[in-house]
Parts: C-alpha cells; structure tokens; sequence
C-alpha cells in the first residue's frame, strides 16, 4: 500500500472548492476506466481549507492501483457547464446554501489556473515554503438557505440472510465487506449523476436482513422525485462485471494484513454493526469468489425519495454464474 498526499494553494477558497469537486470526480473516473474500485483498491480524501489551500490523500492499495500513481498528478479537470453547474449543485446540497454571487468568467478562469497549477507533495514542503497567496472573494459566493428546502434521498443495500446457504457469521462478515465496495462506489456515482451530496450512513441488522443505508441531501430544486438513481446503480453493475469487482474483493481479503494501514476490513466496525470478531486469518480463510457471488445474488439496492421507491436485484442483472464466471 501507498500513502499520497498532495496540496495545492487556492486565492479564491469557494472556487477552490469547486475545483476541488470537479477534480475528486474526474480522479474517481480516471481509475475506473483502470478497473479500479474505491474500498478494495484505492480511497480518496479531499478537503478545502479556508486558510487557502486544497488538500489530496490517496491511499493505494495494491499494484494495481499503484501503476497508475501518476495519474493523480496528470489528470485535468472538465471545465464545461454541466460539470460545474454540478459541482456548484452538490456544494450548495453540503452546505445547505444558495450562490449569492457568481461571475461566470471569473469562475472559469480560476478554475483553468487551479486546474494548470501544481500539485505540490507534501513531502517537499517545509513550514516556509507554502504560503497561500492573497485571497478574494470576487467572482462567487454563498448565502445560507434554509434546511427545508433540501431533500433527503436514501440508499439501502440489503441482504436477504434467509436465502442465504453460509455459514450465519461467514455471511454477516461478507456482507459488511460488500456494502462498504458498493455504498462507496455508489456515493460517488449517485452524487455526480443526481448532483446531491452524501452525509452519512447506517446499518442495521434485524431478521432475515442485513441492511447498510446511505443518506443523500438533494436541493428541491434539483428534484422532488428518483430520476437516474436506479439507471446509474445498473450501470454500476456493468461495471461490476466488466471489471471483475468480485476478484478485487477477493484480493483485498486475501492480501489482509494487520500491520498494513487501511489493508483490511475494521476489525471495530465488524464488531460494531455485526457482534463479531474477524482476524487476519479469518479473512484470509472466507475470500472466495463463490461465497462473495451467492452474496451479491441475494442482495438489493433501493432508492427512496418522498413516496417514490425503486429496486434493482443484482439476481437479474449479473451474468448466470454457470454461463460465465464473474
């Protein structure tokens, strides 16, 4: 595993921000078009500081992902309406507000300069060599709205443990495991498709199901109703199967390790959402392909928004185990 950790000095903080969301998603799509998946190959934290600066931590985990290293420091953002209109509507849905002003030039100017600017590694910086350039406010800024004008949209993936032939704890381990490489793979894609932002998620256990639900905030104005949700989860699917998720998975337990930093599942959220207690050689012993597939068979995703509801069953939508391994 790989640790990167990148600034970069921003004069405009919102801006800054912007930039900030548009890069994040772009670096999300540049990996998947590699294969890779947040949770078991890669995670990816962004911040924007209003001391002036955005700050990059990319964890790698295996070689895979880190062949494609520089691609953190290559990749440039999409600059077009869509993409910032986009990033403008999630920012506004994280900070329950509404842009008070903006000047479209302005906007993208700095962006361009932000996007042609550097990132700088931490490692080379010493106390006196980052020092952020004179802010302004000129060209965008925010203004508080009411949290009654924002939506929120839910997400359950959900297993039916009662159709499920594992051993009970094999499943409950399992799963925690697969709703965290789905959950996390599908904030950033419902987020960018449906412009909300994700604010937190839980899990609960009763009978017959495990269920791990994330929690969206989605500006009303943006939607009232689901609209690509469950289009943008099938899409996933694909990809699920095109780029062989299911053996990422099975490598990231396999290759689990308690001395590697964020190289294996938390043995404290196990404890946490499901009683028990998982070890090295417990994941080690419980990575099989067969195992993870009967899983995904018998597990869901809904979306909630207001009264509508959809769902989408990975049982009709993934590859007949028989025909063609997964």
């Amino acid at each position: 595993m790989k640790r990167f950790v990148y600034i970069k000095p921003v004069r405009h903080v919102q801006i800054g921000h912007v930039y900030e969301h548009l890069y994040y998603y772009r670096l999300v799509q540049a990996f998947r078009e590699q294969g890779l998946f947040a949770y078991v190959d890669y995670s990816i934290d962004a911040r924007t500081y209003y001391d002036g600066y955005v700050y990059l931590e990319v964890f790698l985990y295996n070689s895979r992902a880190q062949r494609v290293a520089d691609l953190i420091k290559t990749i440039h953002i999409t600059p077009d309406e869509d993409h910032i209109n986009g990033a403008l509507l999630q920012i506004m849905a994280e900070k329950h507000a509404n842009i008070a002003t903006i000047d479209d030039k302005v906007l993208l100017d700095t962006l361009q300069e932000y996007d042609i600017s550097p990132w700088l590694p931490l490692e080379d910086l010493s106390v006196e060599s980052f020092k952020p350039t004179r802010k302004t406010h000129r060209g965008l800024s925010f203004s508080n709205r009411s949290t009654r004008q924002f939506a929120t949209m839910t997400q359950r993936i959900q297993l039916d443990t009662s159709s499920v032939s594992l051993d009970r704890n094999i499943a409950k381990a399992l799963f925690i495991v697969v709703a965290n490489t789905l959950r996390q793979n599908l904030q950033d894609a419902i987020a960018e498709s449906s412009f909300c932002y994700s604010v937190d998620d839980t899990f609960t256990m009763k009978r017959g199901a495990l269920v791990d639900i994330n929690t969206y905030r989605i500006d009303k104005r943006q939607a009232t109703e689901l609209t690509t949700e469950a289009e943008t989860a099938q899409e996933f699917i694909t990809e699920v199967e095109k780029y062989n998720l299911i053996q990422s998975i099975v490598d990231f337990l396999g290759s689990a390790s308690i001395d590697k930093h964020l190289s294996m599942p938390s043995e404290q959220e196990v404890m946490d959402k499901v009683g028990i207690v998982v070890g090295e050689k417990g994941w080690h012993a419980i990575s099989t392909r067969q195992d993870i597939q009967q899983l995904l068979r018998h597990t869901t995703i809904e979306f909630r928004l207001g009264k509508m509801k959809q769902t989408i069953r990975f049982s009709t939508l993934l590859t007949d185990t028989n025909a063609k391994p997964l």
